[in-house]
């Protein structure tokens, strides 16, 4: 097994002998080092996929520790690849990364909390990114998608997440259970899977 990278010495002496060669910081917080024979380094984390949270040195070993352990717990809790993705991009603490990936900010860059929040297309379209790689193609892929455009986005796919109330939801879905129970319940299970420390107020 190669040697882990877990001192910032060690990973400026480093050299990689491939392109995008990775190694281990040494912690089970999935933080990686990626290198390439030119001598560049990135740090990197690890979910099934990479995800590049910024290049080194301009990102220290411990801020990508920092933003590493905030990641894997945002994770956990549901969080899709492409929230993750976005906050890395964006951020520089871990502070801002949670509040990126919790669309409390977009980007550090708006000081309106109001246009801060996503809305509940853009939150949608975060998750089905992260889902659909998993469905079969096909009708499995196409469902949701229609689901989302035809009986949900007219109503609430413009407004910011943090302002839709539970009541609006039942309100939306009840007549869609009486005509069409089933496509109801699947548009019932996608609310659903958002994530809801984002989502709904009350």
């Amino acid at each position: 097994m190669p040697k882990s990278l877990s001192t910032d010495l060690s990973i400026r002496k480093w050299r990689a002998a491939g392109p995008g060669e990775a190694r281990s910081t040494g912690g089970r917080d999935g933080l990686y080092v990626r290198g390439w024979p030119s001598g560049a380094k990135a740090f990197y984390f690890r979910t099934g996929t990479w995800l590049k949270i910024g290049d080194y040195p301009d990102v220290s070993l411990a801020t990508a520790r920092e933003l590493a352990v905030v990641a894997k717990r945002l994770k956990k809790e549901g969080f899709p690849n492409s929230a993750l993705k976005r906050g890395f991009e964006n951020c520089r603490t871990g502070v801002e990364l949670e509040g990126i990936v919790r669309g409390e900010l977009l980007a550090g860059l708006s000081h309106d909390r109001t246009s801060a929040v996503p809305t509940y297309s853009q939150m949608w379209e975060l998750w089905f990114a992260d889902v659909e790689p998993t469905l079969q193609v096909g009708p499995s892929r196409r469902r949701p998608r229609a689901i989302h455009e035809h009986h949900i986005a007219p109503t609430l796919g413009e407004r910011p997440i943090n302002q839709i109330r539970r009541r609006e939801i039942f309100d939306l879905l009840l007549p869609l259970f009486r005509e069409k129970p089933t496509t109801a319940g699947h548009a019932l299970g996608h609310i659903d899977m958002l994530p809801r420390e984002s989502a709904f107020i009350g």
